[in-house]
């Protein structure tokens, strides 16, 4: 986690050297989503052509939308999991 926030704060080459209360904040607002959705948050902002540097809020806002996503696909996965055992 310590690694993706470090890649994160590189979107604001201005900023480089965030002080570290700023980095607890967006640790604590995005530490209870899966790493994955946090990943691909990231991903999305640096591959955006028109979205640039978002605050905080905003990067939250897109990895709840990723969190979600993956929780639909995990639910899925666990009930075709449950599914094959019962049909065994």
């Amino acid at each position: 986690m310590t690694e993706l926030l470090k890649r994160l704060f590189a979107m604001y080459p201005a900023t480089q050297k965030k002080e570290m209360s700023v980095a607890q904040d967006w640790l604590r607002l995005i530490s209870s989503q899966p790493l994955g959705a946090i990943w691909l948050a990231y991903e999305h902002f640096i591959r955006s052509e028109r979205e640039f540097a978002p605050s905080a809020g905003v990067f939250l806002a897109k990895t709840d939308e990723q969190a979600k996503r993956i929780r639909i696909r995990l639910a899925s996965l666990k009930e075709a999991i449950d599914n094959e055992g019962a049909s065994s």
